[in-house]
């Protein structure tokens, strides 16, 4: 199986994804396992009684990587809502963790490899830069592997010299992916800029046995920009030669698809071709093909559902990614219809005083010291990007904090002060901060100072107004 799981924010890509898991370690335990007679007795591959003692195939185990946020969530989640108890990865200390936060394992980097439960979460900023872990992974094979915030897994984007190139963490699921019997990939926002985005995370899907996601390498399905305009409906694809080329690499099975008539095409084609379910292209011409054939696929092309042609609604962008919009669901009985209204609105409130007093129209209305703070904040932001890498990011990092809360700033803020690491992730690496100079201590100090002058956190009333 390989999926890129894409629904709206909110309705549950960490449950399902994790449904998922479990049914699929469900279904290699059932397929490697041993099977028995009612006796007890082991049975071989045709049944027959097997002398000696028993043998157990391997279990290939599960990885979920997530961002490192994410990580005790999703520990949490699939203990409390799926019954699964998994291991979650320490990164600074290197042991596997259970769900009450106990070492269930040695400590060493090298027992990432030997995670004491079938599942194990480990965080993508590990996965980021170069290290020991990353090494360990690479030597196993994975029955499941679970990227949770894909979109993080891209090309460099830019024109500077390693545009296009893929960033560590694509790097990285491209190689794990090959290693793995199934893939799931979990997203809200799977294009970040451009339609071309999509294709990092298919390439990411198309690794492994048979490469049968996008085809084979001549397929056109691998080039963004050839095939781009026939899904968006900007050019029609009528020429049966031409649909032949994009039909039959990846060649779809005929389940691949609920709609009667391009389940006919595809079982006629396989027939034609004395083709099995298991291969998914074909070198044969379109000549091949009987003239029944031919002509049920030449009405495919001219005949439309919805406004969508033959291959806008047939490709392998549609067979390997599933989104599920809220609305579509609340239309389909499947969620209860929940109405929403958007605040700050002066309109809908009847309090205006005190709404005027919280609110500068979308605005949260702060005082002179938490302006004080922010500046404070954004000058420590400046101190860090001196040092280079990481710098970019880090240069929000504390402005951010306060934003987020009063109490996250100053927590973090005294974190720092007191020696103690704060540890982030960015698209491309995990960086460790830590406070390197006097001045990024005054700065802190001065932070710290015009933050506790501050009686009530502005976001935390306006969210007790509502």
């Amino acid at each position: 199986m390989r999926l890129l799981l894409a629904d709206e924010v909110g309705l549950g890509k960490t449950l399902s994804l994790g449904t998922a898991a479990l049914a699929l370690c469900l279904l290699s335990d059932r397929e490697k396992g041993t099977r028995t007679n009612s006796s007890g007795t082991n049975l071989d591959a045709q049944g027959v009684p097997a002398g000696g003692a028993p043998r157990k195939a391997r279990i290939n185990p599960v990885v979920i990587f997530a961002p490192a946020t994410l990580c005790e969530q999703w520990q949490t989640e699939m203990i409390d809502k799926l019954g699964i108890p998994c291991a979650r990865w320490h990164t600074q200390k290197k042991v596997w963790l259970d769900v009450d936060e106990r070492i269930i394992s040695p400590a060493g980097r090298e027992q990432i490899a030997r995670c004491p439960l079938r599942i194990g979460i480990v965080s993508t900023g590990l996965m980021m830069r170069e290290c020991l872990e990353k090494e360990h992974l690479s030597g196993l094979r994975f029955g499941l592997v679970i990227l949770d915030e894909a979109h993080k897994a891209r090309s460099q984007q830019g024109f500077g010299p390693n545009a296009g190139e893929p960033n560590n963490l694509l790097r990285f699921m491209r190689e794990i992916a090959a290693r793995s019997d199934h893939v799931l990939l979990g997203t809200a926002t799977p294009i970040q800029t451009r339609p071309e985005d999509l294709w990092d995370l298919m390439g990411i899907l198309h690794q492994g046995k048979g490469h049968f996601v996008l085809g084979n390498d001549l397929s056109k399905w691998h080039r963004a920009a050839e095939v781009l305009p026939i899904l968006y409906g900007g050019q029609g694809v009528t020429d049966p030669y031409y649909a032949w080329e994009l039909l039959r690499s990846p060649l779809p099975l005929v389940n691949s698809t609920d709609e009667p008539r391009a389940r006919r095409l595809y079982s006629a084609i396989r027939q034609d071709l004395a083709l099995t379910n298991d291969q998914w292209q074909s070198s044969q011409p379109l000549t091949d093909l009987t003239e029944e054939s031919r002509e049920i696929l030449e009405d495919e092309l001219y005949r439309e559902i919805a406004g969508a042609a033959f291959f806008q609604r047939e490709n392998p962008l549609v067979r390997h990614i599933v989104l599920r919009k809220r609305t579509a669901l609340e239309d389909a009985g499947l969620l209860t219809r929940i109405g929403v209204d958007v605040h700050p609105d002066r309109n809908l409130t009847r309090e205006l005083q005190r709404f005027d007093a919280l609110f500068e129209g979308k605005a949260l209305r702060t005082s002179e010291d938490f302006r004080d703070a922010y500046r404070e904040a954004r000058l420590f932001g400046k101190l860090l990007s001196k040092r280079g890498k990481g710098g970019g990011f880090m240069k929000n990092l504390m402005a951010q904090r306060i934003c987020s809360s009063i109490a996250a700033g100053l927590s973090t803020a005294k974190m720092l002060l007191e020696g103690r690491t704060v540890e982030e992730e960015t698209e491309e690496q995990e960086i460790a901060l830590s406070v390197e100079s006097l001045e990024e201590r005054d700065v802190l100090e001065r932070l710290i100072e015009r933050l506790e002058r501050i009686g009530e956190d502005p976001k935390l009333q306006g969210v007790v107004h509502y």
